[in-house]
């Protein structure tokens, strides 16, 4: 990723530098074919088409970028030297992230050693009648050197003599046992890699560096001082601008306050997205323009795909919830119910999945095994599984309610023996305001497995309204209670909706003559339908005393057969005084 950053700046540089920059670049390329790769067929190839190609790339150094060291040149001259290192290095052991460095340091020390030791003549090296027989060479040892050149046995460039890679991991020290040696062919430059380490990249002129005072170009733990100070103020400016945004975002944070859920979701954001924006960038300068030396831009190039991924995998977090926050905010979902706590779910499970996808392809990019970090994920998640049971199984409860929807947040329902209100319901348990006041939290895995009485879901409020008349209530006496019981439930038609009231002499009881009216109140408000039968009670009562119609009271007999004892009667009532009268 820091690569396609790198390539954007630039070309966003050249494009701003105008087409006349683009139209002068000279190709370093030494055959004069820009297209043309190095032959790779046998060792004497690789080794003479690397040499020829590197000395190319100085030249143009010395004669083009050195006198006019605009973005183009500079870009020519890396993609030259880039694409032959590509060429001759095997670099399938480096990571992603850093192998477009590596590939050109490596390729400079190696080109450097070689021009300082000797080399055995051209013919002595095996060439194309060498590889052509039956048995090719597997590999080729420079003469009196670990550099190898091996034989590639299967893929695209299978027949290929490459510099293996462990001459590509020993280069840079190679390097420093014969730097100081005296050249053994004629290069176009002094030692590049000096050079390389002197001068700056992009926007900073070889002639400007060199006119620097000693103390700027003197080296410090492998650094030279001037890029050590651009390089910390470089951290000291990024620091800052991060630090500035996170008090940006604290600012925002209080403000917004509670009063919105999306606002505070999305000032979130801020942070992250700068250090997104302002740690590769760093990455950027610091190794395309202050050009610091391998074994430092190398752990900042690596660090930087790291902080961006894991970054990422935070900014991904934070939007699928954001999203989810945005959603409920509007008012298709109200707050506090399943359909949100659903919603907040899918967002997190939807980011994690983000999230990890993007951190399983950080550590592939920087060059950790990717299978293990699956493997770890799995091994982990498996035994998280293990510890989090009975959360995992309320989880699935409220998918279950949330499928079914049995209830929802404000309904009265009565389950396991509590009836109340729902006040939320959370992915874990449901919140139940008993009529008594008290809260009741059961667990969704009970409330997706047992039976819910939803009493906010019925249509109408049923009442059966019983009277009993006195068994000496004649016939006709019973029709006009009748009447009047019906007349009363008509005074009230509009409580009845489209179910009016079903009224009947029921039964001859054991103590009275039974009468029953059906009803159902709508709309069900439960506070409406007490106030409306309290007048409809009222309302009884008065009429059957107006029309003189008797109530039946609970009465029972009680019958003494002959012979029985008799029934001791005792008046309650205080005690008689010592000396009254008996």
């Amino acid at each position: 990723m820091i690569k396609h950053v790198v390539r954007a700046l630039l070309c966003l540089l050249l494009a701003a530098a105008g087409p006349a920059a683009a139209q002068q670049t000279v190709s370093p390329d030494a055959t004069g074919h820009p297209l043309q790769p190095v032959d790779t067929s046998s060792p004497r190839a690789t080794l003479m088409g690397f040499l020829e190609s590197s000395d190319a790339v100085g030249r143009f150094y010395r004669d083009v970028y050195y006198v006019d060291p605009t973005l183009a040149h500079l870009q020519a001259a890396f993609n030259a030297r880039r694409r032959t290192a590509f060429r001759v290095l095997d670099l399938h052991d480096i990571a992603p992230a850093t192998r477009d460095q590596v590939a050109v340091e490596a390729s400079v020390y190696l080109y450097e050693i070689l021009s300082r030791i000797e080399l055995p003549p051209a013919e002595a090296i095996p060439g194309p009648e060498a590889v052509a027989g039956a048995n090719p060479p597997e590999r080729w040892l420079v003469p009196g050197t670990n550099i190898t050149m091996v034989r590639v046995t299967d893929g695209e460039r299978r027949g290929d003599y490459l510099f293996s890679g462990d001459t590509v991991n020993l280069a840079a020290d190679d390097y420093a046992l014969v730097r100081h040696l005296p050249y053994r062919r004629t290069v176009p430059t002094r030692d590049f890699v000096e050079i390389r380490q002197l001068i700056g990249g992009v926007l900073i002129p070889p002639r400007a560096i060199e006119n620097l005072p000693g103390w700027l170009k003197s080296s410090v733990f492998g650094l030279v001082v001037w890029k050590l100070l651009a390089l910390a103020a470089l951290v000291a400016l990024i620091a800052a601008l991060i630090a500035l945004a996170y008090h940006l975002s604290g600012r925002l944070r209080r403000r917004i306050g509670d009063r919105s859920a999306v606002g505070a979701s999305l000032v979130r954001l801020v942070v992250p997205v700068a250090i997104v924006v302002l740690v590769p960038l760093g990455a950027v300068v610091a190794n395309g323009v202050i050009h610091v030396n391998e074994a430092l831009g190398s752990p900042i190039r690596i660090g930087a795909e790291a902080v961006m991924h894991l970054v990422g995998a935070w900014i991904a977090w934070v939007a699928c919830v954001s999203a989810a926050e945005l959603v409920i905010a509007s008012p298709r979902v109200a707050e506090g119910t399943l359909d949100a706590q659903v919603l907040r779910l899918c967002s997190r499970i939807l980011g994690m999945v983000f999230a990890v996808t993007l951190i399983l392809l950080g550590g592939e990019k920087i060059g950790l095994p990717l299978v293990g970090l699956i493997a770890g994920v799995g091994v982990g998640g498996l035994a998280i599984a293990l510890a989090a049971q009975d959360t995992l199984r309320n989880v699935l409860g409220s998918l279950m309610i949330f499928f079914d929807q049995p209830y929802r947040a404000g309904d009265l329902i009565s389950v396991l023996g509590h009836e109340g209100v729902v006040e939320t319901i959370g992915l874990r348990s449901t919140r139940i305001r008993q009529l008594n006041g008290t809260l009741t939290t059961i667990p969704n895995e009970k409330m997706a497995s047992v039976e819910i009485v939803n009493v906010s879901r019925r249509p109408s409020i049923r009442r059966i309204i019983r009277l009993g008349l006195t068994y000496d209530t004649p016939p006709a006496t019973v029709e006009h209670a009748l009447a009047v019981l019906r007349e009363v439930l008509d005074e009230h038609a509009g409580s009845w909706a489209d179910r009016p009231p079903r009224i009947y002499f029921e039964d001859l009881a054991a103590d009275n003559l039974a009468l029953v009216a059906y009803t159902w109140f709508h709309p069900p408000e439960f506070w409406e339908f007490k106030a409306a039968h309290d007048r409809i009670n009222l309302r009884i009562l008065q009429r059957f005393a107006e029309e003189g119609i008797d109530f039946a009271f609970p009465t029972s007999t009680t019958v003494l057969e002959p012979g029985s004892a008799p029934i001791a009667i005792a008046l309650s009532g205080p005690a008689p005084a010592a000396d009254a009268p008996a």
